[in-house]
């Protein structure tokens, strides 16, 4: 848009009326409603009531209703009015009801809706949506690499599952979830997780428990006996303790540090400041006070008329 095109409200990023119109005629049929969060140009508004939409349009500027009343008044033939002045373009347009209206409302007049009212249209009710409840991702104690790094210098690098033991590689020996993984951050901490190889892991996926993972390997022929595979799930077990502890343990020195000393502003002093005071006597203690350095001698730049200390003695 030019500087001085007819539209023009003072925005640097106000978009032409018939791009608003091309978007809002490709995406929405006549009669639905049309949202701008950010109405201080009003070309969406405009574009919306031109097209045959009902439109709401929000801004934090007071300046935004000035704005929408002044692109409003170069289309008389829109009709539009704010409410409580509507007089001879109340009915102006009758495609729905309140057209023609802006019916203006603050922050704290917005109109609030309990579950007990009920529908404009009892014979066709409309559904309520529910958002679904947000959930933060928690994060977890310690990052993989630190708890498959403590399983190793703790247990070594068997296989939690079938006891084969593999290369100090994570590519062969893998950090597994015990129960499966939710997702959230809630269970990826070391107590639900474990070493398994590779094998192992593509078998239990979300699918199997450990208990099944060890049976599917004594299938399979990575545990040889039933024996063994006895002797692997009592480790496991032990493991698995071991790890439930560990956490517990890191749970209770996580909420024993103590929190940093907070400083008076008073005492802060801004980098450049620190850096402007060892510049100016770099291998001298100054004292602030006097103004004098460990030498008791006053500084001074070169080319002054007094270039001597207290004592007398010429300086340089």
């Amino acid at each position: 848009m030019t500087g001085n095109h007819k539209e023009r409200a003072g925005y640097p990023t106000q978009k032409p009326q018939a791009l608003a119109r091309r978007m809002i005629e490709a995406s929405s049929n006549p009669g639905d409603i049309v949202l701008d969060c950010f109405a201080g140009c009003a070309y969406v508004p405009v574009a919306a009531e031109e097209t045959g939409r009902r439109w709401i349009a929000c801004d934090m500027s007071p300046r935004a209703l000035t704005v929408v009343l002044r692109q409003f008044a170069k289309k008389p033939e829109l009709g539009m009015t704010v409410e409580g002045e509507e007089g001879e373009y109340a009915d102006a347009s009758p495609r729905f009801e309140g057209k023609g209206v802006l019916r203006v409302r603050g922050p704290n007049q917005l109109p609030t809706r309990s579950e007990g009212d009920a529908d404009s249209d009892a014979e066709s009710p409309r559904p309520r949506v529910r958002l679904p409840e947000i959930k933060f991702r928690q994060k977890p104690l310690e990052s993989g690499d630190e708890i498959w790094r403590a399983f190793v210098d703790k247990w070594g690098t068997d296989c939690w599952h079938c006891g084969v033991q593999q290369p100090e590689d994570r590519r062969y020996l893998q950090l597994d979830h015990i129960e499966p993984n939710k997702g959230d951050g809630t269970n990826d901490d070391c107590w639900n997780r474990a070493l398994a190889c590779a094998a192992c892991n593509g078998d239990k996926s979300d699918k199997l428990n450990p208990t099944q993972t060890m049976d599917k390997a004594l299938a399979d022929g990575r545990i040889q006996t039933q024996a063994r595979r006895g002797e692997i799930s009592a480790a496991f077990g032990v493991r698995r303790e071991w790890a439930r502890q560990r956490y517990e343990s890191l749970t209770e020195s996580e909420s024993h540090i103590p929190a940093p000393p907070l400083r008076h502003s008073r005492e802060r002093t801004s980098p450049s400041r620190k850096r402007g005071r060892e510049s100016r006597c770099p291998n001298q203690t100054r004292d602030l006070k006097s103004g004098l350095n460990r030498n008791n001698v006053i500084p001074v730049k070169t080319g002054t008329t007094n270039p001597f200390s207290l004592d007398g003695r010429r300086l340089g």
